[in-house]
C-alpha cells in the first residue's frame, strides 16, 4: 500500500463519488460533504449550506493537499464525477438544487434541480461553472475529455426544454459535448447609493458584485425597489446606466462592463394619523394609520401590558389594530403605541357607575303603594352595567327586607326572600316591561307598573312597589350599581 488517507476533516458523512489521476500521479477527488470539510487554496472557502460538492487535489504520495474547495450553494450540491486534462485542469460534473449555485462564464446562469459542470485550472482556480439542464429535473453523472480539449457529459433529464435533438422522454439519458476555449468577461454590478441589492439571473446580491459571464449569453437583471439602507433610509429605483427598464434582459457585452443602478435615497419619516385617543373603563379595540414611505419598515410596540397592538413587522403606509383591556384599577391610566419613532397615546378613564333617584321615588307619606324610580349611569355605556341593588330596610341587612336586584345583562328583576337565602325573578320583555308579581313578607312588585329604559350611558328603572302594612313606617333606601370591571358605585 503506497498511502491511505482521510479527506473529510471534521465533516461527518462526507462521500466520494468520483476520482481521477493525472500523469504525475496526483489524485483528484469529488463528492459531497457537510460543514467542516478541510479547505486549502480554495475557489470557495466557506460552506454554502445543506450539502456541498467538493474538489480536492492530493500530491502523488498522498501527503500534501494541493488544493481543496467547496463548490455549491445554499441547498444540496453533489459532485458525481471528475476528469483531469494534460495540463492538470479538473472538470467536475454533478447535480444541484441550489438556485444560488456559483457560476462563472456560464452557458446557463440560473436553475433548480439541474446538472452542473465546473472547470478548474491546475492550481484550483475556477475557470468555468454552469448549470446544465432545463425546466425539469436534470443530473450530470459522468464526464470525459479528449485530446482536443472537448468535454463530454452524460446524465439524465426530465426537462422538456433541455437543449438537445431527438424525442425526449421522462428521465431521458443525454450526452452533451462542449467545445472551444473558455472565455469569460467580467461584469460588475453597482448601485448609487452604494451597497444596495440587485438581482442577477434570479440571485439577489449586494453590490458591488462581479460575475464572469460567457460571451453572447443572455441574463436577467433587476433591482429590488424599494429597499432599506442602514439608518432607515428608503431607496427607490430611478434608472440603469444603460438606460433600460428596472427589470431587463441583457446580453453579455464584448468587454468588461459595469451596470450601475441609480436609486433615490430618502430618510424614512413616520407619523400617525392622530396623536392620541381616550377609552372608557371597559376598554375596546381600535386602529390607527401609519403614514410613511413605501418600503419603510416598522413594528408596533406598547409600553404597557393593557394595550395590545398587532406587533408583527410591517412596512409602508398601513393600519395598526390594537385592543385596550378593561381598567380594573383605582385610577385612570395612560400608555403608548410606538412604531418607527411615532408615538400614539391612549388614556383610559377610571369611572365607577353612578346612581341617583328619579322624579318618582321615595316620597314619605305617599302610602303603601308607589312607583320608585332608580337611575344608573355608566360612562362606558349601559352595556357595561351588570347589577343594580336596591335595599329598603331599617338597616343594611337583606333579611326581612324589601331587597331587589336588577340584572342589566339578562334583564331580570329579582326579589330576595325573607331569610335572604333565595331569589325569585321577573323577566322583562324586549320592550323593557315587566310582568307578573314578585312577593315576600315586606313588599310586592307589580310587573304592569315596572319597566326599564336603557339608552346610551343611562338606565332608568321604574318599580311599582306595594309595602305590607307590617312593614310600614320610615325606611332607609340603600342603592348601588356594579359594572363588568367589578367596580361599585359605593
Amino acid at each position: 500500500m503506497v498511502y491511505s488517507t482521510l479527506v473529510s476533516g471534521t465533516s461527518v458523512y462526507s462521500q466520494v463519488f468520483g476520482i481521477d489521476v493525472d500523469a504525475l500521479g496526483s489524485a483528484y477527488i469529488t463528492g459531497s460533504t457537510y460543514n467542516g470539510f478541510p479547505v486549502k487554496n480554495a475557489a470557495q472557502g466557506s460552506f454554502g449550506g445543506n450539502i456541498d460538492g467538493f474538489l480536492t487535489k492530493l500530491s502523488a504520495d498522498g501527503t500534501v493537499q494541493v488544493y481543496s474547495t467547496y463548490w455549491g450553494g445554499s441547498n444540496a450540491d453533489i459532485g458525481n464525477a471528475v476528469r483531469v486534462d494534460a495540463s492538470g485542469g479538473a472538470t467536475v460534473v454533478g447535480n444541484t438544487s441550489s438556485n444560488d449555485f456559483p457560476t462563472v462564464a456560464a452557458l446557463r446562469s440560473s436553475g433548480y434541480y439541474e446538472g452542473f459542470v465546473a472547470k478548474f485550472n491546475a492550481t484550483g482556480t475556477v475557470l468555468f461553472s454552469s448549470f446544465l439542464g432545463g425546466n425539469g429535473n436534470d443530473s450530470a453523472s459522468s464526464v470525459a475529455l479528449d485530446s482536443a480539449g472537448n468535454t463530454y457529459i452524460a446524465g439524465t433529464t426530465s426537462s422538456n426544454d433541455f437543449p438537445t435533438t431527438g424525442t425526449r422522454y421522462t428521465d431521458s439519458p443525454f450526452v452533451v459535448k462542449l467545445t472551444g476555449a473558455i472565455i469569460s468577461i467580467p461584469i460588475t454590478f453597482a448601485t448609487v447609493p452604494a451597497g444596495l441589492k440587485v438581482t442577477v439571473d434570479g440571485l439577489t446580491v449586494t453590490t458591488p458584485k462581479t460575475f464572469q459571464w460567457a460571451p453572447s449569453v443572455t441574463h436577467a437583471i433587476d433591482v429590488l425597489s424599494p429597499q432599506i439602507t442602514p439608518g432607515l433610509n428608503v431607496s427607490s429605483f430611478l434608472s440603469w446606466s444603460n438606460g433600460d427598464s428596472r427589470s431587463q434582459i441583457v446580453t453579455t457585452p464584448t468587454a468588461a462592463t459595469t451596470f450601475t443602478a441609480n436609486l433615490d435615497n430618502q430618510t424614512c419619516v413616520y407619523s400617525f394619523g392622530q396623536s392620541a385617543t381616550t377609552f372608557g373603563q371597559a376598554g375596546n379595540s381600535g386602529y390607527l394609520t401609519m403614514n410613511t414611505q413605501g418600503g419603510c419598515p416598522w413594528t408596533p410596540t406598547s409600553n404597557v401590558s393593557w394595550i395590545s397592538p398587532n406587533s408583527y413587522p410591517n412596512s409602508g403606509p398601513n393600519q395598526i389594530y390594537y385592543s385596550v383591556s378593561p381598567n380594573t384599577g383605582t385610577s385612570s391610566r395612560t400608555g403608548t403605541i410606538t412604531a418607527g419613532g411615532a408615538i400614539f397615546t391612549i388614556t383610559q378613564a377610571f369611572t365607577k357607575p353612578t346612581v341617583s333617584y328619579g322624579n318618582y321615588c321615595c316620597n314619605a307619606n305617599s302610602g303603601l303603594s308607589q312607583t320608585f324610580q332608580f337611575v344608573t349611569r355608566d360612562d362606558d355605556g349601559v352595556s357595561d352595567l351588570t347589577i343594580t341593588n336596591m335595599l329598603i330596610n331599617n338597616a343594611l341587612d337583606g333579611r326581612s327586607a324589601c331587597y331587589l336586584a336588577f340584572d342589566h345583562q339578562s334583564k331580570i328583576l329579582y326579589l330576595v326572600n325573607d331569610a335572604g337565602t333565595t331569589i325569585t325573578g321577573m323577566p322583562f320583555d324586549s320592550q323593557g316591561r315587566g310582568s307578573g308579581v314578585l312577593t315576600n313578607s315586606q313588599c310586592s312588585v307589580d310587573g304592569t307598573k315596572t319597566s326599564v329604559q336603557s339608552y346610551g350611558t343611562q338606565a332608568t328603572l321604574n318599580i311599582g312597589l306595594t309595602f305590607m302594612a307590617s312593614f310600614g313606617g320610615n325606611k332607609v333606601i340603600y342603592f348601588a350599581a356594579r359594572d363588568k370591571e367589578g367596580l361599585n358605585s359605593g
